[in-house]
Protein backbone atom coordinates (compact mmCIF):
# COMPACT_ATOMS: atom_id res chain seq x y z
CA UNK A 1 0.00 0.00 0.00
CA UNK A 2 0.72 3.28 -0.60
CA UNK A 3 1.35 6.20 2.28
CA UNK A 4 -2.14 7.87 0.23
CA UNK A 5 -4.32 4.75 -0.13
CA UNK A 6 -3.77 4.05 4.04
CA UNK A 7 -4.35 7.13 5.18
CA UNK A 8 -7.68 6.75 2.53
CA UNK A 9 -8.53 3.54 4.09
CA UNK A 10 -8.07 5.07 7.92
CA UNK A 11 -10.48 7.60 6.78
CA UNK A 12 -12.86 4.91 5.56
CA UNK A 13 -12.49 3.29 8.48
CA UNK A 14 -13.39 6.39 11.09
CA UNK A 15 -16.68 6.75 8.91
CA UNK A 16 -17.42 3.21 9.53
CA UNK A 17 -16.99 3.69 12.92
CA UNK A 18 -18.81 6.78 14.19
CA UNK A 19 -21.35 6.79 11.08
CA UNK A 20 -24.34 6.97 14.08
CA UNK A 21 -22.06 8.54 16.83
CA UNK A 22 -21.75 12.03 18.37
CA UNK A 23 -18.11 12.56 18.63
CA UNK A 24 -15.67 14.88 18.23
CA UNK A 25 -13.09 14.40 15.33
CA UNK A 26 -9.26 15.00 15.82
CA UNK A 27 -5.88 14.72 14.19
CA UNK A 28 -2.85 14.15 15.40
CA UNK A 29 0.54 14.45 13.47
CA UNK A 30 4.32 14.84 13.24
CA UNK A 31 4.58 18.13 11.43
CA UNK A 32 2.63 16.70 8.56
CA UNK A 33 0.52 20.24 7.68
CA UNK A 34 -0.12 18.36 4.31
CA UNK A 35 -1.80 15.43 4.91
CA UNK A 36 -3.37 16.69 7.89
CA UNK A 37 -5.20 19.09 5.62
CA UNK A 38 -6.07 16.62 3.30
CA UNK A 39 -8.08 14.66 6.04
CA UNK A 40 -9.66 17.40 6.74
CA UNK A 41 -11.06 18.25 3.45
CA UNK A 42 -12.55 14.27 2.93
CA UNK A 43 -14.04 14.18 6.29
CA UNK A 44 -15.60 17.76 6.02
CA UNK A 45 -16.53 16.60 2.34
CA UNK A 46 -17.75 13.15 3.55
CA UNK A 47 -19.88 13.98 6.37
CA UNK A 48 -21.44 17.23 6.52
CA UNK A 49 -22.28 17.07 10.24
CA UNK A 50 -18.52 17.41 11.22
CA UNK A 51 -18.19 21.68 12.12
CA UNK A 52 -14.28 21.38 12.93
CA UNK A 53 -11.58 18.73 13.98
CA UNK A 54 -9.08 18.66 16.51
CA UNK A 55 -5.47 19.21 15.23
CA UNK A 56 -3.10 18.31 17.82
CA UNK A 57 0.79 18.03 17.04
CA UNK A 58 2.32 15.19 18.24
CA UNK A 59 4.98 15.22 21.46
CA UNK A 60 8.67 14.74 20.63
CA UNK A 61 8.57 11.23 22.88
CA UNK A 62 5.91 9.84 20.81
CA UNK A 63 6.61 11.55 17.16
CA UNK A 64 10.44 10.35 17.95
CA UNK A 65 8.36 6.77 17.85
CA UNK A 66 6.05 7.09 14.88
CA UNK A 67 8.48 8.73 12.86
CA UNK A 68 8.35 12.01 10.84
CA UNK A 69 4.78 12.54 8.72
CA UNK A 70 2.88 10.23 11.25
CA UNK A 71 -0.65 10.84 11.35
CA UNK A 72 -3.69 9.48 13.17
CA UNK A 73 -7.24 10.04 13.54
CA UNK A 74 -9.28 9.51 16.33
CA UNK A 75 -12.21 10.39 18.06
CA UNK A 76 -14.33 10.90 21.30
CA UNK A 77 -17.89 10.07 21.83
CA UNK A 78 -19.44 13.17 23.43
CA UNK A 79 -21.36 10.88 25.55
CA UNK A 80 -18.21 9.94 27.58
CA UNK A 81 -17.65 13.19 28.23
Amino acid sequence: RTFKKAINRVIESYLEETKDLDVIPYIVHAQNEQTRDYVVKRLKAEDASIESILSIPLTPAVGAHGGPGAVGLGYIEKSAL
